[in-house]
């Protein structure tokens, strides 16, 4: 079998490196003779990380190709992907020079330079430039303008394009195992490319690759690709805040009028957050989560092992979301439109403990009275970021959170927690009803 029957497609993804062998036949039809496939250690959001160990992977999942396929490899197409990877529109425009205005195929291969003649910054390369439609004179949709005749020629182009050393890091890799690349592709572009028909691309249509660590898409209008790009935060665990309820949620809710804290201490690092810190991620890798924030509430067994017994995909309630914010001098409802809107988050770092006391009132019917509410701002006041007192006669409240909160903030979250003990012991809510 020669080798220029055989060609090779290989991706090193965030989850699995992936080897492909075809054969092509005489009609040029390509038929799969063997698969590789090896668990990708050395990549993050489909970029190396580690080297040594991606190469290792590589090597491992050419060599499955290869027996599978009974043929030695000696090239590869390479798939590329990564954030840095985009996507853009391009026009190029040439004047029809000859004097009887007839465009040739010289004057199709001027414009077609042209639009390839594109101001990227300097640390940029061109992966792809595609061609869409012609136009001439105005006239949209011009598929082949030869022989037309015409004054001005232009052609709409899409351009793939990325960070040079971001894509020679992969090609690098390869190369040093002996292999030649034969040439590069935008990873959506080629997953587009062999599974769409061409009345796919007529009609209007979207691809989208969920990756282990990038989501990859490609749109097709009109028969022609019109966008590009990549999404590199789904599916990877960037952030996580810890909060402590005391008395636990089930005392709360079996028990009404008991008042009630939660506290986010400044370092969530010990080891009595261990257990969550490694279960968390893994659940939301098992339910598919990708961006946006998630409330998780757990349990610690008697054993130390733990329980997830709830995971929503949305920020938490009970005032839980504005703790996290005051903890980290950071809006977290503006990162949470971010990080869904935009695939955008920048962990920030936590400088404070913050913690919420939960105000129940006693009784039935409507508040009466707040007892205690002098003494605790005198002595707590310092603290106070953020308070809803009950007001006298403010209905009962229907839901656990009570009739009002107060959150508290200081860098020290011993303070922070003895602070929460003291408005939960001594501030009372009294509830009743009038004439009473």
């Amino acid at each position: 079998m020669s080798n220029s029957q055989i060609i090779v497609g290989l991706e090193i993804g965030t989850s699995k490196v992936c080897v492909a062998v075809g054969e092509v036949s005489e009609n040029q039809v390509v038929n799969i003779i063997g698969l590789g496939q090896a668990k990708s250690r050395g990549v993050r959001k489909g970029e190396i990380i580690d080297v040594a160990l991606a190469e290792e992977d590589v090597r491992n999942a050419i060599v499955e190709a290869e027996q599978v396929a009974d043929v030695e490899i000696r090239s590869v197409f390479l798939g590329v992907t990564g954030s840095h990877i985009r996507g853009f529109n391009n026009t190029g425009v040439h004047p029809v020079v000859s004097a009887d205005r007839e465009i040739t195929t010289t004057d199709i291969q001027d414009v077609i330079k042209n639009a390839k003649a594109i101001n990227l910054p300097t640390d940029h390369s061109v992966v792809h430039v595609i061609r869409q439609h012609f136009r001439v004179d105005g006239q949209d949709g011009v598929l082949n303008p030869e022989g037309m005749l015409g004054a001005k020629i232009e052609v709409d182009v899409h351009v793939v394009s990325g960070r040079y050393n971001r894509l020679q890091n992969p090609i690098r890799l390869v190369s040093g195992l002996h292999l030649e690349v034969e040439n590069i592709s935008f990873s959506a572009l080629a997953s587009s490319l062999a599974i769409l028909s061409t009345e796919q691309k007529e009609l209007g249509t979207l691809v989208i690759d969920l990756g282990a660590g990038v989501t990859e898409y490609a749109v097709y209008s009109a028969g022609v690709i019109k966008h590009t790009g990549v999404l590199a935060v789904g599916g990877d665990h960037v952030f996580h805040s810890i909060s402590s309820y005391a008395p636990s949620p089930l005392q709360v809710m079996e028990t009404p009028w008991i008042q009630w804290t939660v506290l986010l201490p400044r370092s969530i690092d010990g080891p009595e957050f261990g257990a969550i810190r490694t279960a968390g991620p893994r659940a939301l890798t098992a339910l598919g989560m990708t961006s946006g924030f998630t409330h998780m509430e757990w349990f610690q067994r008697d054993d130390g092992s733990i329980a997830i017994s709830e995971v929503a995909a949305r920020p938490p309630g009970a005032q839980i979301t504005s703790l996290i914010s005051y903890a980290h001098d950071f809006d977290f409802y503006r990162a949470w439109a971010e990080a869904s809107v935009f695939e955008r988050f920048e962990p920030p770092e936590r400088v404070f403990a913050a913690g919420a006391a939960y105000l129940r009132g006693q009784g039935d019917g409507a508040v009466v009275s707040v007892e205690g509410i002098e003494e605790i701002q005198q002595e707590l006041g310092d603290l106070v970021v953020e308070a809803k007192i009950p007001r006298v006669g403010q209905a009962k409240a229907s839901g656990y959170e009570g009739e009002g909160y107060v959150i508290l903030r200081h860098p020290d979250t011993a303070v922070v927690a003895e602070g929460l003990e003291q408005i939960v012991s001594r501030l009372q809510v009294r509830l009743g009803h009038q004439g009473d």
